[in-house]
C-alpha cells in the first residue's frame, strides 16, 4: 500500500557505488527533502550495456509497479551521458503507459532550457518527457546539489 504522507521518487542513477551510497546517505538525511520517500535504481544492474533500452524498460517498469513512484529523478550520471537517447526512449514508453508520474532530470531542466546551457540541451530531440511543473523544478532544485 501506498503511504500517502510522503511523495514517492525513484532516483535513476548510472551505478551503485561508493559515490552513489554517499548520495544516497545524503539524499535520506536531507531535512529540506523529509517530505519524499526514495527508491534508488542503479541502471547498470538492470541492463547488459547502457544501449540496452529493453532491459531498462523491464527494471524501471519493474520497479514502478512494486514502489508506485510520483516522480522519475534522473541523475545525469556515466550512463546518461552514453545514451541519453536511451533512457529518453524509456522514459516517453513509461510516460504513456504511467502519465501521472512526473519526470525530473538533474541541474533543474527549466532554467537549463530557458538558458539553453544544459549540458545536454542539445543532444535531446525530445525533451517534453521532462515535466516542467512547479512541484518538479523544486524537487531538481533541492536534489541537484546533493547529485555531485
Amino acid at each position: 500500500m501506498k503511504n500517502q504522507s510522503k511523495l514517492r521518487v525513484i532516483y535513476v542513477e548510472s551505478v551503485w557505488d561508493d559515490d552513489t551510497l554517499e548520495r544516497h546517505e545524503a539524499i535520506t538525511n536531507s531535512p529540506r527533502l523529509s517530505q519524499y520517500e526514495f527508491k534508488f535504481f542503479p541502471a547498470s544492474s538492470f541492463v547488459r550495456s547502457f544501449a540496452d533500452a529493453k532491459g531498462l524498460f523491464e527494471g524501471l517498469h519493474k520497479i514502478v509497479e512494486e514502489f508506485q513512484p510520483d516522480y522519475i529523478f534522473t541523475h545525469t550520471g556515466m550512463a546518461w551521458d552514453k545514451r541519453p537517447g536511451v533512457f529518453i526512449e524509456v522514459y516517453l514508453k513509461l510516460k504513456s503507459e504511467y502519465p501521472n508520474i512526473k519526470f525530473a532530470i538533474e541541474n533543474t531542466l527549466a532554467e537549463a532550457k530557458k538558458l539553453k546551457r544544459h549540458i545536454y540541451y542539445h543532444l535531446i530531440k525530445d525533451w517534453s518527457v521532462f515535466d516542467e511543473t512547479d512541484d518538479v523544478i523544486e524537487l531538481e532544485r533541492i536534489l541537484s546539489p546533493l547529485t555531485r
